[in-house]
């Protein structure tokens, strides 16, 4: 997708001094750039049978979802693209996500 980019290995060590050549502010930054930590893997075939077998959904969203403001509430990202896809990705997603807040507030008490 024009203007993401998947990066492997670590964060640059000279990460910030990247950043600050790009002339723009912290707030700036955060409309610009995203970081994703963590990843999966799949053997050769096996995430195409999976979407196959309805274990995924696949979905085209714009660069601007995907490097909104706000990443955890009040709407993570895979509850928004989910909800977007409606159907039964969307009441799945729905029960997910409502299960998480019952569990963490569970974990709070």
């Amino acid at each position: 997708m024009p203007g993401i980019f998947k990066a492997n290995g670590s964060v640059p060590e000279d990460l910030d001094a990247r950043l600050d050549a790009l002339n723009c502010t912290v707030s700036d930054r955060s409309q610009r750039f995203k970081f994703f930590l963590g990843s999966e893997a799949w053997a050769p075939g096996q995430l195409e049978m999976e979407v196959r077998d309805g274990m995924w959904a696949v979905a085209s969203v714009s660069p601007a979802v995907i490097l909104k403001g706000c990443l955890q509430l009040p709407c993570p990202l895979w509850l928004e693209v989910s909800l977007r896809l409606g159907g039964r990705q969307a009441e799945e997603a729905s029960r997910a996500y409502a299960s998480l807040l019952a569990a963490n507030d569970d974990d709070d008490e």
